[in-house]
């Protein structure tokens, strides 16, 4: 009938409605959160420029060596678990990739 099919447009201009302000409470909250962390959010833009900066793999000795001189640097700079983490966990995947292309 046409109110079934009026319910149901007005359910979806509802959840569209509904869905749009949680996205916009939540970029509101993401805003708020980068204020609040600073350290942390420049630690993950850290942690992700040098896994982008070795992003290309290699097994060469010369090659590990600049790998974990930065990332000593890194990790002296924030001393954090966290950071510690992100970068065994950075470092990990560029090994498999290393591996990879043998």
């Amino acid at each position: 009938s046409v109110f079934e099919i009026v319910e149901v447009e007005c359910r979806k201009v509802c959840r569209k409605r509904v869905q749009k302000e949680i996205v916009i409470k939540w970029e509101e909250k993401m805003a708020g959160y980068r204020q609040q962390m600073p350290q942390e959010f420049q630690l993950f833009a850290d942690v992700w420029n040098f896994f982008g900066k070795f992003y290309e793999a290699s097994n060469s000795l010369e090659y590990w060596e600049v790998v974990v001189a930065e990332s000593t640097r890194i990790y002296e700079q924030y001393d954090s678990p966290l950071c510690k983490d992100l970068l065994i966990a950075v470092s990990r995947e560029l090994q498999r990739k290393g591996e990879a292309t043998r």
